[in-house]
């Protein structure tokens, strides 16, 4: 198979969350001499989500949802509206949800 990359030399593609939405940012903290980078969504850090919670796993920033309603809300002003939102089905129905406080 010439010209094809297997998976493991494919590169992943993914989706920055700190430029996707206001609610992640990133932190420098000092690791073993040097300097490295941590993702945080409202200031919890994703590493300490996953170490928690294991992974994969979904988390949904609840600034950015309700700055969602709160836009749509607005944005349908006198009509008569009924808001609804869906998280992500979960396949695996013996897996236990974290919640972290914030």
């Amino acid at each position: 198979m010439s010209g094809s990359r297997s998976s493991s030399q494919r590169k992943l593609e993914y989706i920055d969350p700190v430029s996707f939405t206001s609610h992640f940012s990133r932190k420098r903290v000092p690791k073993s001499g040097s300097s490295a980078e941590e993702i945080l969504c409202e200031r919890v850090s994703l590493e300490s989500v996953a170490e928690t919670a294991g992974t994969p796993v979904y988390l949904y920033s609840r600034a950015a949802i309700e700055s969602a309603y709160r836009e749509l809300d607005r944005g349908l002003g006198s009509l008569p509206h009924t808001l609804c939102f869906a998280v992500k089905s979960n396949g695996n129905l013996s897996s236990q949800t974290a919640i972290f406080p914030f």
